[in-house]
This record gives structure tokens, sequence and C-alpha cells, in this order.
């Protein structure tokens, strides 16, 4: 049966566009490689050791050696998820091992049903491309108006205020009002809060982070006043009632104000992902660490997500275009180091 195996160029980057089970082939009976847990190959179907002329045909390629001694035996894994405004969710890993003082690591997706593969000599390479795609190509970013640590639970209600300026923003519009966006009654805010918790649409913020960011919407939150409190002493609203109907309202604050019209107007992309690493005694797979990345035309903000015990904590960075390559190419370095 013919297939597409085949090698383009992106920027004088080989490509592999390969059928799954002929990369496979190639590395346990071709290469004769062997295979841990992390491996992409683990689980593999055995279909007999044959291969195809076009994949004897690449399998001299120094390049496409390189991938498969990085996917049969990594030592790290990066899972992501990109989605946004009119954009489905698209998922793609890198896989990384060290060779002596380089790191190698290689990018995995898909196209026309078919595995690509892309290799890459070191971190920063493989950043630098992933940066061109989805980074925002920002010079002076704007104040990172979420300087401290905050709870998880007090991050998303913070992503939750964002999305209702946003909905209030779009509302004046299609109503022709050309008033600012002020305020929001308590119940609406609770209501959307609950709504966005649970809604699987990634064009808005929160649900977008819960969504992107692997496993995030299976993690237990327990919410409080408190959090509410630390989410208020940020600036994003103040409690008030109004006279009229008596009922209690959030006046938006000046942070909110801020980030709110940010993302109404120039955010539409976000990038959730996961590294994995091999759990150094068991050799067991084991997650090290969580991140979200939201470029819009001010800032990239990259959020990590870490856990401490029974709790998970967030830290926000508002980045430019060179400052997110070196914190991606810093926290791959430093989850490889934990091997």
């Amino acid at each position: 049966m013919a297939n597409n195996n085949q090698i383009i160029t992106i920027d004088k980057i080989p490509v592999f566009r390969m059928d799954g089970g002929e990369l496979y082939r190639l590395a346990r009976y071709h290469y004769r490689l062997g295979l841990n847990s992390l491996s992409p190959f683990i689980g593999q179907p055995e279909e007999g050791e044959q291969l195809s002329a076009e994949a004897l045909a690449l399998a001299s390629d120094p390049d496409l050696k390189r991938i498969a001694n990085v996917l049969a035996a990594p030592e790290l894994r990066v899972s992501f998820c990109v989605g946004g405004m009119g954009r489905p969710p698209e998922s793609f890993r890198l896989y990384s091992r060290r060779d002596g003082e380089k790191t190698a690591v290689v990018y995995v997706g898909s196209s026309n049903n078919l595995v690509e593969t892309i290799y890459f000599e070191d971190l920063n390479a493989c950043c630098s491309y992933l940066a061109t795609l989805y980074v925002a190509h920002v010079a002076k970013p704007s104040p990172n108006l979420i300087k401290p640590e905050v709870s998880l639970e007090v991050m998303l209600i913070i992503l939750a205020f964002i999305d209702c300026y946003r909905r209030a923003y779009l509302n004046e519009m299609l109503s022709g009002n050309a008033k600012s966006v002020e305020a929001i009654y308590e119940e609406e805010f609770l209501t959307v809060f609950a709504h966005e918790l649970k809604s699987p649409d990634i064009r808005w913020l929160l649900p977008a982070f819960l969504r992107l960011v692997p496993d995030s919407g299976k993690t237990t939150l327990f919410f409080s006043g408190q959090h509410m409190e630390m989410v208020r002493a940020l600036g994003f609203y103040t409690r008030a009632v109004e006279g009229e109907s008596n009922k209690a309202i959030y006046l938006f604050g000046p942070t909110l104000k801020y980030l709110g019209m940010e993302f109404s107007i120039f955010w539409n992309t976000a990038i959730g992902f996961e590294v994995s690493v091999l759990e150094r005694l068991s050799g067991k797979v084991e997650s090290v660490g969580r991140y979200f990345l939201a470029p819009t035309d001010e800032a990239n903000h990259f959020i990590s997500i870490e856990r401490r015990g029974d709790n998970y904590i967030c830290t926000h960075q508002s980045l430019n275009f060179n400052g997110t390559v070196m914190e991606l190419e810093r926290l791959l370095q430093e989850h490889l180091r934990e091997v």
C-alpha cells in the first residue's frame, strides 16, 4: 500500500512526515533501539518488521535517525494544546534528551494523518521556532499587574473577571453604546463564573485555561471569601450596593479595566502545556510542571502552576518576545536537571 512518507524543509529545518507505524518500525527493527516508558512508541501495535521502500529510502538520513533516538528513550516530554478565538484545539508534543553537552529536541505533530517530526540540535533552536508560531512579537511588555504568587482559585477568579469585562465590552458595542464599562452585578458575576468553570468554550479566557492546560479541569477547587478579597486587593473590583435596586455590584477597578480592555481587543489564542519526566527511582512518568501562555499585542502573559502540598500556586509574568523564549528554555533546562 502506498503512503506519503516524505521530507520537506522549513527555513532549512528538515521536517519528516511519515506513517506512525513506519516510524515505530524504523526505530525498533531498523535502528534496533530500546524504548523507555516516556517514549511515544510505547503501546504501538505490532504490525511486523517490513518497511516500505519510501521508509527505507529515508532511513539513511542522519536527522531521521537522531529523531528516532530521541523518541525511543526521551528524558522529558512536553504536551502542548493550542486554541482560542475561531481556532479549534490542536495538540503537539516535544521530546528531549541530553546528548553529551547538547540537548536534542524533537517536535511531534500531525499533518494529513501523518506523524510530523522536526529535529532540533538544542533547546534554544526549538524554543525560538515555537515562538515564531505562537508568541506575540512584543518589544516592551505591559506592566505585570498580577505580581505576587496567587492560589489557583484566585487566578481563576481573575480570569473570570477579565471575561466578564470582555462580555460587558462586547455587549456595549452591540448596543451601540459608547460608554465605558464600569460594573457588573454580583449575582451576574457569580453566574458567569459558575458557567465558565464547566464551559468548553475556549473563546473565553477562563475556559481556555482549564481546557488547554492538561488536567487543570480535573483539579479539586475550594473557593472562599478570602480568595475574593485577594482579587479585590489586586485592584480588580470594589464591592458596593446599587442604590435603586439595593443589589450588590462589583465596580471594576483599574487593574481589571486595563487587562479587560487588553484582552477584549488584542487576544485570540492561548497555549497550555505540561512537562513530564521519568521519575529517577521508579522510572514512571511524572508530571513536573504545568503552564499557560496567553499572547496579546501588549504582552505575553505567562502563568506557571506549581503544586505545593495540597495547594496549587500560580505565578504570572508579563513578557516580551525574547523574554518568553528565554523563560521557556529556562524552565525546560530546569526540569531536565531534575532527571
